[in-house]
C-alpha cells in the first residue's frame, strides 16, 4: 500500500519562520527582521496565502477519489435489478409483450423478452432405453442420457402440436448431487457437448433452429429457446460431439418460461426512420399498449420538433402498436407510463452554471436514462457522461448520480449549461436489494394465464459508494484470483476457479520431474496436471477451457501444458484381531476405510506405506492387533514413492478378520 502524502503539513507561523531564514541566503542588505518591516508584512501575507492554497491541494474529494480508483479498474457498485423465472400456464397460444408486468404485492417485474406461450404441457420424456411418464407437480430425478451419459439422445412428448415458427422456451432444472462443485459458468465457457434438436414426426425427423442455450450443453439449469421448422408433438435432443463429465440428472422441465428483471420502466423511446414506402412503424412493448404516446422528428444534429397528434395515427392490437405517420425522416417515438407525472423535470432553466435538479424518485437508475431540453420549441439531446471535467464547452452533456437521484449540468467550460424545459424521455426505476423475493411469492390468474415464480428471484443490490467497503472487496477479488499468474500457487488457484468445470484437484509440477512426457519439455513452459470428475481421461473441453481461462493471465513467453495424472494401483493386503463377535461387519468397516483413505486424501506425487495404512488400522477401536499389513504397487512395495504427476487408488483391497 502506497503511503499516503500529507501536502499540508506546515502551519503558518511554520512558514514564516522558514522563510525569515532564508532571507539572509538571499540577499545581506535586508537586515531588519522585525514585523513592522513592509517586507516582512509582504511575507506574512504570501505565507497566509501559501497555507490556504496547501490546505486546499491536500483536500481530495470523493468524486476525485473515485477517479484515481478508476485508474485501478475500481468501480462503485450501481444499483441492480433482481432476475429471475416465471413458469406460465395458459389456455390458448398467447403473444406477452416485451416489458409486460407482473406484481409480487407492490414489487413490480417485467418481462425481458416477447414471449410466446402455448398451452401445451409435457407428456412424458423418452430415451434409447427408458421411457418416463413426467409429472409437473414432483421432482423427477431422471438421467437424460443414461446413468453414465452412455447414451447421445431423449425426447420430449408434449400434450400437444408445438407450432412451427414460433420461439418455444424450455426451462431445464438440473440436481447436482456431485461432492464437487461446479465453477460458475462465465459467457466465454465452451460447452463440454453439442447438441442439435429435432422435430420428430412418424420417426422422421426435421432440424429445428436453436435460438439459445442457457444449460451450456445440460450442464446448469437454464433455458433453451428454439423454433421448429415442423410442428411436432415430439422434440429429440440428440449430442453431436463432446462428453459429459458427470451424466445430467433432471429435476424439472417448464414450458413457457419468461425472464424477468425487477424494474418498473417509467419512460422509453425508440428512434425509427418513415418514409412515403414505408410510414408504418410496430411497437411491441408494454408501454405502447399502456402508456402515452408522444412523437418528435429530427430537424438536425442533436435537434427534434414536436409532431402534432394529427402527424401520425395509432392503432392498438392485442399485443402491439401499429403507427403510421403522415410526415417523413427520422422519427423518435417516447412511450410513458400514465402514472409518471415527473417527465418535466425542470421548467425554464435560464442558464446558470452548475444546475442540479434534485428528483422526487431516488429509485430511478442510470442505465438508459435520457433527457431533451425544450427551447422555443426546438428539443435538444442531452449525453449522459460519467464526467462533466472531461466535456467540451459546447457539449449537450449531463451527469446523473442515481444514488442521490441528482441531474447535474454543466458550467459553460465544462458542458453547456441548459436553457429551457427540461424533459426525461428514458428512465427506468428499481428497488435495488428489496426487489428480492422467494419463490412463489409472485402469482397472478386470470381467465387465460396463470403466472408463479418456481425459485427466487435475486441479484438486486443497491448503490455502494463507501469507499472503504469497495477497496476491501477489491482486495478480496485480487486475492482470491490474481491478474497475471506468476506462482504455482496462483497457477493451482486458477485452475480449480476454471469457469464451468469440476476441478477436484491440480498440480503445478517440473517437466523435468515427469516421465513419459519428455515431449512437453520447453523453456518457461508451465505443465499442470489437472484431476476431473472423469478418471480414465481428461476431457478435450476441459483443457480447452483451462487454456482459455489462463491465456489472458500467464504471463508473456510462457507457454502452458494441461495433462491428466497418471493412476497407480495399489494392493493391500491386512489381517486384523479383533473382540468383536461380528467379523464381517468389521471386515466390511475396514475394507471401506481404506478405500475412503484413497479416494479422499491421496496427493500428487505421494508416499504410500505400509506403516502408514498400518496406522490408520490401529485407530479402530474394534481392532486389537494388527498381525499383517502388505502394500504393493507393480514393481514396488512396503514404500511406494508416487511420480510428480501420478495419483494412487486402491486396485485390489483384502481383509482378513481373526476373532479373539
Amino acid at each position: 500500500m502506497l503511503p499516503e502524502i500529507n501536502l499540508d503539513d506546515l502551519t503558518y507561523a511554520e512558514i514564516v519562520q522558514r522563510a525569515v531564514k532564508n532571507i539572509p541566503s538571499l540577499t545581506n542588505e535586508w537586515t531588519n527582521f522585525n514585523e513592522s518591516d513592509p517586507g516582512i508584512t509582504l511575507l506574512e501575507l504570501f505565507a497566509f496565502f501559501t497555507e490556504i492554497q496547501q490546505f486546499h491541494l491536500n483536500q481530495t474529494s470523493e468524486k476525485i477519489y473515485f477517479e484515481f480508483l478508476k485508474l485501478l479498474n475500481i468501480t462503485p457498485l450501481k444499483k441492480k435489478c433482481a432476475k429471475g423465472l416465471i413458469a406460465t400456464t395458459v389456455k390458448k397460444e398467447t403473444v406477452l409483450p416485451k416489458k409486460s408486468r407482473f406484481f409480487s404485492d407492490t414489487i413490480c417485474f417485467e418481462v425481458v423478452d416477447t414471449a410466446f406461450l402455448v398451452p401445451e404441457k409435457i407428456e412424458s420424456l423418452f430415451g434409447v432405453d427408458e421411457y418416463y411418464k413426467y409429472q409437473s407437480h414432483t421432482n423427477t430425478r431422471v438421467y437424460l442420457f443414461g446413468n453414465s451419459g452412455e447414451n447421445d439422445n431423449f425426447s420430449i412428448k408434449f400434450s400437444g402440436i408445438i407450432p412451427e415458427n414460433k420461439i418455444i422456451s424450455l426451462y431445464f432444472s438440473f440436481h447436482h448431487a456431485n461432492k464437487f462443485r461446479r465453477n460458475y459458468v462465465s459467457k466465454n465457457f465452451i460447452p463440454l457437448v453439442n447438441f442439435e434438436l429435432y422435430s420428430e414426426i412418424s420417426n422422421e425427423y426435421f432440424k429445428a433452429e436453436i435460438i439459445s442455450d442457457d444449460t451450456f450443453g445440460f450442464i446448469k439449469s437454464g433455458i433453451i429457446k428454439f423454433r421448429l421448422k415442423k410442428s411436432s408433438d415430439i422434440i429429440c435432443f440428440k449430442i453431436c460431439d463432446g462428453e459429459f463429465d458427470i451424466p445430467p440428472v433432471l429435476n424439472r422441465i417448464y414450458i413457457n418460461t419468461v425472464e424477468v428483471v425487477q424494474r418498473k420502466t417509467l419512460c422509453e423511446y425508440i428512434d425509427t426512420i418513415a418514409t412515403a414506402d414505408n410510414p408504418t412503424v410496430i411497437a411491441e412493448i408494454y408501454l405502447a399498449l399502456n402508456g402515452n404516446i408522444q412523437a418528435y422528428k429530427k430537424t438536425g444534429e442533436n435537434c427534434f420538433e414536436k409532431l402534432k397528434t394529427s402527424d401520425f395515427t395509432v392503432y392498438k392490437r392485442d399485443c402491439e402498436v401499429e403507427l403510421k405517420f403522415d410526415t417523413y425522416g427520422d422519427i423518435r417515438i417516447v412511450f410513458y407510463d400514465y402514472d409518471f407525472r415527473d417527465f418535466l423535470c425542470y421548467e425554464n432553466a435560464i442558464g446558470l452554471s452548475d444546475l442540479k435538479i434534485h428528483l422526487k424518485n431516488k429509485n430511478i437508475i442510470g442505465d438508459n436514462f435520457s433527457i431533451m431540453v425544450e427551447n422555443n420549441g426546438v428539443y435538444n439531446e442531452w449525453h449522459l457522461t460519467e464526467n462533466l471535467n472531461l466535456s467540451e464547452f459546447d457539449s449537450y452533456h449531463f451527469e446523473f448520480d442515481a444514488e442521490k437521484g441528482i441531474i447535474s449540468f454543466g458550467d459553460g467550460d465544462f458542458g453547456k449549461a441548459p436553457c429551457g424545459n427540461i424533459i426525461i424521455v428514458s428512465a427506468t426505476e428499481t428497488l435495488g436489494k428489496n426487489g428480492n423475493i422467494h419463490s412463489r411469492t409472485l402469482n397472478f390468474q386470470d381467465e387465460n394465464i396463470s403466472v408463479f415464480n418456481p425459485y427466487q428471484i435475486v441479484g438486486g443490490q443497491n448503490c455502494n459508494t463507501d469507499i472503504s467497503e469497495i477497496q476491501s472487496e477489491y482486495l478480496k477479488q485480487e486475492k482470491n484470483m490474481p491478474k497475471t499468474l506468476v506462482t504455482k500457487q496462483d497457477y493451482e488457484q486458477a485452475v480449480m476457479n476454471t469457469p464451468g468445470l469440476i476441478i477436484e484437484d491440480c498440480c503445478v509440477v517440473e517437466t523435468s520431474e515427469l516421465s513419459n512426457y519428455t515431449d512437453l519439455y520447453e523453456e518457461n513452459s508451465v505443465t499442470i496436471i489437472v484431476k476431473s470428475s472423469k478418471k480414465e481421461h481428461l476431457p478435450q473441453r476441459y483443457c480447452e477451457n483451462i487454456m482459455n481461462f489462463l491465456e489472458s493471465r500467464r504471463m508473456i513467453g510462457t507457454s502452458l501444458n494441461i495433462i491428466p495424472p497418471v493412476y497407480v494401483g495399489i494392493s493391500v493386503y491386512c489381517t486384523v484381531v479383533t473382540s468383536d463377535t461380528n467379523t464381517a461387519a468389521v471386515k466390511n468397516k475396514i475394507y471401506k476405510i481404506i478405500k475412503k483413505h484413497f479416494e479422499s486424501e491421496q496427493k500428487f506425487g505421494a508416499v504410500v506405506s505400509q506403516p502408514e495404512i498400518e496406522n490408520i488400522i490401529g485407530k479402530l477401536k474394534f481392532v486389537l492387533l494388527t498381525e499383517k499389513v502388505s502394500v504393493s504397487a507393480k514393481d514396488a512395495d512396503y514404500i511406494i514413492k508416487l511420480p510428480a504427476n501420478a495419483l494412487a487408488y486402491a486396485e485390489k483391497i483384502k481383509v482378513d478378520v481373526v476373532h479373539l
